[in-house]
């Protein structure tokens, strides 16, 4: 299970194993970031990021990352992932090119970045009740220290994922994590990293998964 985290700066998911049942074997993985930079104030302060979206087949990812309207148009808008390698492409069809310059993943910073990481100070999570919100059920899990208060969302299922925003909490509370919210103190800022999970790959990138 690789476990993601946040690039821009990057986003970091973790890499980590999972001895779950139940198997996704396709989809599309959307991961959002919400800024806002004066909560208890002005709630207009903020901005939203996207970071990037994932499409896997198996072990194997298709990165779209995302062009922002203040930066020029990226020169390699999508990233082929496999095993502890990835590519840039600069389209889809080059994805089977036999002179792709292969990458460490652990060096990749764009988009969502992949490594070997846990949680700081998870041995003193603290239980929250329960909630529900866009007709799912979660577990909630807080994590407090003197610069931040930060909220864990699982959804409970039996459904294992190629990769987790954090392999801790999904083995040990049996589900997905979806949602980080994190509350920093001394900068009164409150920022929301959101993950959403469908089924559905696009045709054109379901055939640069297939093409040989």
């Amino acid at each position: 299970m690789k476990q993601l985290l946040f690039i821009i700066t990057p986003i970091v998911l973790l890499l980590a194993g999972c001895n779950q049942s139940i198997k996704k074997h396709s989809g599309k993985i959307k991961v959002d970031l919400y800024i806002y930079n004066d909560p208890t104030g002005d709630i207009y302060d903020s901005f939203y990021i996207p970071v990037s979206t994932l499409y896997f087949i198996g072990d194997e990812f298709l990165e779209e990352l995302p062009v922002y309207e203040d930066t020029a148009v990226n020169t390699f808008p999508y990233v082929y992932i496999k095993g502890d390698s990835y590519a840039f492409l600069s389209s889809l069809s080059e994805k089977n090119r036999p002179d792709l310059e292969y990458l460490p993943i652990d060096g990749k910073n764009v988009g969502v970045k992949f490594l070997n990481d846990t949680i700081a100070n998870y041995k003193d999570r603290v239980a929250m009740p329960d909630t529900s919100f866009n007709g799912y059920n979660y577990k909630r899990v807080r994590i407090a220290t003197k610069d931040a208060f930060t909220v864990f969302y699982i959804n409970q299922t039996d459904t294992i994922l190629p990769y987790s925003l954090a392999p801790q909490f999904d083995k040990d509370y049996k589900g997905v994590l979806n949602r980080i919210d994190t509350y920093e103190i001394a900068e009164n800022r409150f920022t929301s990293l959101r993950m959403t999970v469908t089924d559905t790959i696009p045709k054109r990138i379901y055939t640069a998964f297939k093409s040989n």
